[in-house]
Order: C-alpha cells, then structure tokens, then sequence
C-alpha cells in the first residue's frame, strides 16, 4: 500500500483545520470534513482522535477496524469516495490515508458549501445546520458552542479557569481553541479552509440584551457595533458570499431588537447581507425556552433548507 498524505491536492477540508508541526492537520471547529476520491480495494486511515468522528464511504457511514495508527477499511473493487467527519468540538489529528499501489486518487464532485456560526443552537449535531444541509445535499460546515455570545465578555458558557472575561465569537472565531477551552487563542491561519458559497450567521441569544438594565446600560449600541465588525471581517474573508443573519428564536426583552438594529447598521456598510425571519418561523422549544425541541430542530432544518435553496438558485447553483 502507498501512504498518501493530507497534503495531497485531490482532498478537500470544509472547516477549521491547521497544521500542528508534527505532519498532521488538526481539525478544530464544532463539525469538519475532509474527503477524498480512490480507486482499489483496501484503505486505512492514519489519524486519532479520543471520540466524535465518522467515516463514510461512498456517502454510508461505517465503522471501521481500529489500529495502533489509526482506522482499516474492507472495501469491494472499484472507485470509492471517503469523507471523515470531526463533530462535537473533537480535534482529529489527520496525517494521511493508506490506499493500493497503483490507486487512482481523484477530487471528488464539486457541491454548493455552506458555512455556520453560532452558540448552541447552530452546534447541536443533527441540528438545524445539519439537517438543512443533508435535505440539500450541500457540504457544510460549523463554527459554534454552547453559551456562546457575539461580544467579547459577554455569554454564559464556562469560560477556561474560570477567567472572568469569556471570549465572544467576534474574537472565538479567528483562534483554534473554540470559546474558553484555553485562557489564549492559537491564530487560526485559514490555510485548508475552502470558501464558503454561503455563510449563516446565528448570534444574540447569549448577547445581554435580556432585561431593561440591559438597555439602560446601552447594550443594544454595543452589540450592533460589534455585530458590524464581525460582520466586516467575514466580508474580508469570504469576498463573495452571501451572508445570512438569522433573527433569535425566543427574546426575553431587546434580543430581537438588537439583532434588527445590528442588520439595519450592517446593511448600510456591507453588501450582501440578509436577514432572516426566523422569529416568525415558530419553532417548537424546549422547556428553557431558547432551545429547539427534536422535532424544533428538525423544522428549522427543513425551513433554512428553503431558505438556503433560494440563495443557491440565486447562485445558479
């Protein structure tokens, strides 16, 4: 068998990932791929990871044989596509894969990509990301965590040694280590990272913007100018790409007002730029009502599916 290695031109990353100076390509983010086509009967893959990633062949999942350097595959004959899969906010160290002497490597068919961000909502896998994806049939990706907020400081997940000052997405999106899983931030180079055809933003619900104190204290104007920002800097990366901004699912005062507010500013500054309705879109929630029930979920998929395939249209995809 010959080894091939990640840096192979035929594979393809959605997602966060980056070298770690030992020939290994790192995934970090909430949901990554990589993929890859080939042609033979046999495959391993070189890599770890404690827990959280899939494999599929030809678009079914399967398990394979665990090895002391990574994972074996039985196949038949014949041209094979492979797709690994890092969910959960679990880091696959990726060095290469195993294939036959004489396989044929080939990129695989090129699909619309969407890109999310967000808090919990957006990071719950299967969600409404997900879900939206797989009826599409488009790759995705996901950059989100539970608690997360837009402004730095602001949010309610536990942040690393319980620093006082937990990090927002405007800062968590440009560093590896996602949202208070460390007290500093590893630049993220954006290197393997393919641009996105669409990039779904998903922020406010962890943002203070909760109760009248909030607003006397001028959180609306704080937010919106930061949610500019943001938004400013996923511009610069991502050129082209339609930026969709969804309205929060519950507000317990000014949420919805901020976020309207935020859009209002952002579309007078950057093009391109929609917001969603998603507040009139009467999701089922949970007890806590912020989160999607199962069947919530499932919903939101199915209606940013719709929303999504108009913009893929719009695209001529």
């Amino acid at each position: 068998m010959k080894f091939v290695s990640f840096k192979d031109p035929n594979f393809k990353f959605f997602g966060v990932w980056q070298e770690n100076g030992e020939d290994e390509l790192v995934s970090y983010g909430t949901v990554s791929f990589a993929e890859i086509g080939f042609e033979g009967n046999e495959l391993a893959v070189a890599g770890h990871t404690d827990k959280d990633v899939y494999f599929y062949i030809d678009s079914e999942r399967v398990t394979p044989e665990n090895t002391e350097t990574g994972y074996k595959f039985t196949l038949s004959d014949g041209k094979h596509t492979l797709k690994i899969s890092s969910i959960n906010l679990q880091s696959f160290h990726f060095k290469g894969i195993f294939v036959n002497d004489n396989a044929e490597l080939f990129t695989t068919p090129k699909k619309p990509y969407i890109h999310f961000i967000g808090d919990s909502i957006t990071a719950a896998y299967p969600g409404y990301a997900s879900a939206s994806a797989m009826k599409l049939g488009v790759d995705f990706s996901v950059v989100a965590k539970g608690g997360m907020s837009l402004v730095d400081g602001w949010g309610w997940y536990k942040p690393y040694n319980l620093l006082s000052n937990r990090l927002g997405m405007e800062s968590a999106y440009f560093g590896l280590e996602l949202m208070g899983n460390s007290p500093t931030l590893t630049p993220y180079k954006f290197e393997y990272f393919r641009i996105p055809d669409i990039v779904v933003i998903f922020l406010g619900t962890n943002d203070y913007l909760d109760c009248a104190v909030d607003e006397s204290r001028g959180n609306i104007n704080i937010f919106t100018k930061h949610y500019l920002e943001f938004v400013k800097k996923i511009r610069g990366l991502y050129p082209d790409a339609p930026i969709l901004m969804l309205q929060a699912l519950s507000d317990k005062y000014c949420r919805r007002r901020g976020i309207n507010e935020a859009f209002e500013l952002i579309s007078k500054e950057v093009e391109n730029v929609s917001l969603v309705a998603s507040d009139t879109w009467d999701v089922e929630l949970i007890y806590d009502v912020t989160h999607p029930s199962e069947t919530g979920y499932a919903y939101m998929g199915d209606r940013m599916a719709e929303v999504l395939e108009q913009e893929l249209k719009k695209l001529n995809f």
